[in-house]
């Protein structure tokens, strides 16, 4: 790498530096500015600054940076573990933060503000040294970072730099380079290996920077620069980031070229104009809308800026500290459940741009065959490869409200809506995997999300005037919805004394199974996320979870219903948890996703924890069935750690004060949970009209008012159903063309019927099977394209019963 100067360069010992890892996912803060032009985003936790990211919200490019105080003879302090620390906003309608980090024997305090610069990538740090005059001129003040360039903390390389007459520090990796340097220049500076050289260590032993080592390459490593104080006790220190060194060591010295107080007025007025369409919702809070609008502030830095309306779950990790490089992802990726959420609750704010940014965005993401990937680098790139049926009906939803809302201006996600909602009659009703990610089969949150979004792609498709699709799957989203208690109603419960019958967390089947046991009464779920030694597998039917709530929240069932209060109370029983501050409630029993029981973090298992974002689907729930909600917006926002961020998972068990666990406090998961915001701020929109936010009326109206059908039964390759109650139709579908070759009476007499086709890649044909029927129904199909027979005789069994038949 050139560089300026000559002669030996002096490297750091200790190479490649100890085993580095990520840190902590608790932030107080998430910053940005809100310029576009401006591609950097900066966390806060304990004081200090923690990953920031560049040139898009996915790719963390340090692990922190933190000053080291020390007198040079008696004390050395970091700010991380020695120093207290408050944090707050710099202005109610902005993401900049006013730190200070205070000296616990009161002598003296950083007081820091933390911005990006509005048009640059640079984070700023302007900081003032505060106390006594005749013990501040003892003291010296490093800046200590540490670069986890391109997502990762080995190898990474680092130099002492001069640029422009200043002395600044580089770090380079992977064609990302990283300068960092302070107005008023840098006395001293070193690089190390992360453990051995750097300069923590060497400040750590005698108080000195005795080191000035020139370069640490390829390794896990650190650079320090001690602030020149000698013209006084305020400065701004810059990390600036490039794809070149000449690009990030002229953004630095540019930013650190205008002073602070311009930078600063600039940010905040980005922001004021940002927000200032914004619907206030201020009397619906309990905290004169304090969390609202850091809430809505923060679902919009969590947008890139470099892939418009891609908007990702939590600029965190979980469990950072933790965690090392292999863990690539955290959660700094797009799931299109927490993103439609987060886009929602943007257009609750009365945000139109943003959630059609993110629309076009989505059907730019969606994969060829209508789907989506479980989760995506914002380039589109699939990290995990789950199939998740939820994930592929949220964007309907989204395109939808926008459509009724008439934001859609001249976009047209018609394409986009009638290929997810194919997918979803294809691939359905049984998912891979359920909102909780963890396992396959018959799950009442997202057979709900499905529903609803089959119903409002045939809103579109009548709207284009193809009413024969809209039929088709209305007919589909009647037949998933006809069966949601006889797949995930349990009559056999044993959670609750006197509750048999309710609603289950999932009813286990394979998509792999063509003809899978549909008894919710049957079935062993496997946990996940188990301690070792505990049991992992129970029977599916004494394991509750609060996703049925979302068939109320869509519209599907109604609030009150005697089903749905019935399983609030089984759940009530064994998920909820009354904190200092209020309820909140697990996902699941036996849920292993969670910190462990002594404190320590989750890796690989622990014990699943409260979440908030739980609280607030309650609360909607509540709201719906017209009580008061007051006490829960309440409890919510009691949640909301430093800096008003809403943890994923709280602590919900008492003190482990060895690990930083306190009661109600958060719990060492993601934070901020941009589902948990997203939901808050949905909750007090809601409260505001007097209605669910998120119900949409075509499916009310549908559901609520008895208008879907009864009477469907549908067999596809992927479903062969094993049982049809007489006097319903039985539907067969396939992907291809098909002529139905079919007998009801043992092929003594046989009929033939072709296919009809969808503008969906689906054909269908429709039995009608006689009230008083009771041989099976018998068929086999003629491919036409292949000029073929199946050769496979199929048989669906014809029941005498009124009940809608369950596979046996």
């Amino acid at each position: 790498m050139a560089g300026h100067g000559s002669g030996h360069l002096l490297e750091a010992f200790g190479r490649p530096g100890m085993p580095p890892r990520w840190t902590s996912s608790s932030k107080e803060g998430v910053g940005t500015a809100y310029s576009t032009s401006s591609r950097v985003w900066f966390t806060i936790s304990h004081g200090i600054l923690n990953e920031i990211y560049f040139p898009t919200i996915d790719h963390p490019q340090i692990r922190d940076m933190q000053f080291l105080v020390t007198d040079g003879e008696s004390f050395f302090h970091e700010e991380r573990r020695d120093l207290d620390d408050v944090i707050e906003g710099i202005e109610a309608d902005a993401l900049g933060y006013r730190v200070i980090t205070s000296d616990r024997n009161q002598r003296y305090r950083l007081v820091k503000e933390i911005i990006s610069d509005p048009h640059q990538p640079v984070v700023l740090i302007n900081t003032r040294l505060e106390g006594a005059p005749e013990f501040l001129n003892k003291l010296r003040v490093y800046a200590l970072l540490a670069p986890h360039l391109e997502v990762g903390g080995y190898g990474n390389s680092a130099r002492r730099f001069k640029t422009a007459g200043q002395n600044v520090l580089v770090a380079w990796k992977a064609g990302k380079f990283l300068a960092m340097g302070a107005n008023v220049g840098f006395n001293k500076t070193s690089c190390g290996y992360v453990g051995h050289s750097d300069g923590w260590q060497d400040l750590h032993q005698d108080f000195q920077l005795d080191w000035e080592f020139d370069k640490a390459e390829d390794g896990n490593v650190a650079m320090i620069g001690e602030v020149n104080l000698a013209g006084g006790r305020e400065f701004t220190v810059g990390i600036a980031f490039g794809e070149s060194l000449h690009g990030a060591v002229t953004a630095l010295e540019q930013s650190l070229a205008i002073p602070f107080p311009e930078h600063r007025e600039k940010f905040v007025d980005q922001w004021h104009r940002a927000c200032s369409r914004m619907k206030k919702l201020d009397g619906v809070s309990s905290d004169k809308g304090t969390l609202y609008r850091t809430s809505r502030n923060l679902l919009l830095a969590h947008e890139d800026k470099t892939f418009a309306g891609a908007l990702i779950a939590s600029a965190s990790i979980p469990w950072g500290n933790a965690k090392g490089d292999e863990d690539v992802g955290g959660y700094h990726l797009v799931w299109t459940r927490d993103m439609v959420n987060s886009a929602l609750a943007l257009l609750a704010c009365d945000d139109k741009a943003t959630p059609l940014r993110a629309l076009v965005y989505l059907a730019c993401s969606q994969q060829s065959d209508g789907g989506f990937a479980q989760n995506f680098w914002i380039d589109g790139g699939p990290y995990w490869q789950g199939i998740q049926l939820d994930e592929v009906a949220f964007p309907i939803l989204l395109a939808w409200h926008l459509w009724k809302k008439d934001a859609l201006r001249d976009f047209d996600p018609y394409s986009m809506v009638r290929s997810a909602a194919a997918y979803l009659v294809r691939h359905g009703p049984a998912t891979q995997q359920e909102r909780w990610e963890e396992n396959s089969g018959y799950s009442p949150s997202t057979l709900a999300v499905s529903v609803a979004a089959l119903v409002c792609a045939a809103d579109f498709a009548g709207a284009r005037g193809t009413q024969d699709d809209a039929s088709f799957l209305l007919d589909y989203a009647d037949f998933i919805e006809s069966h949601i208690e006889s797949w995930t109603v349990t009559n056999d419960g044993s959670l609750f004394p006197g509750i048999k019958r309710h609603y289950i967390r999932i009813h286990p089947a394979a998509v792999g199974d063509a003809s899978p046991d549909e008894d919710p009464n049957h079935g062993l779920l496997m946990i996940h996320n188990r301690p070792p030694g505990q049991p992992w597998q129970f029977p599916a039917k004494d394991i509750a979870d609060g996703g049925f709530l979302e068939l109320v929240r869509y519209g599907v069932r109604k609030p009150g219903d005697p089903l749905v209060e019935d399983s609030l109370r089984v759940v009530d029983a064994v998920l909820k948890v009354n904190t200092p501050f209020g309820p909140c409630w697990r996902r699941y029993n036996h849920d292993g996703y969670g910190s462990r029981p002594d404190g320590g973090p989750f890796e690989g298992w622990g014990q699943g924890r409260a979440w908030p974002l739980l609280t607030g689907e309650r609360a909607h729930y509540e709201f719906a069935a017209g009580r008061d909600v007051r006490k829960l917006i309440r409890t919510i926002e009691q949640f909301a750690f430093k800096g008003r961020m809403l943890p994923e998972q709280i602590w919900d068990a008492p003190d482990v004060k060895s690990a930083g666990m306190h009661f109600g406090g958060p719990a060492g998961s993601a934070m901020p949970l941009m589902w948990a915001h997203a939901e808050y701020v949905k909750l007090l929109r809601s409260v505001a009209d007097g209605r669910v936010f998120d119900l949409i009326p075509v499916v009310a109206e549908r559901y609520l008012n008895k208008h879907g059908r009864k009477d469907l039964e549908v067999w596809k390759p992927t479903r062969q159903v094993r049982e049809v109650t007489a006097g319903q139709v039985l539907r067969i579908q396939a992907p291809d063309s098909f002529q139905l070759h079919w007998t009801n009476d043992a092929w003594v007499s046989a009929s033939d019927i072709p296919s009809t086709s969808t503008g969906l890649g689906i054909e269908f044909a429709d039995i009608a099977i006689p009230g008083n029927q009771k041989a099976p129904v018998q068929f086999t199909f003629f491919w036409p394209g292949t000029n073929r027979w199946d050769g496979h005789n199929y048989e669906v069994r014809v029941n005498q019963t009124n009940m809608h038949a369950v596979a046996a």
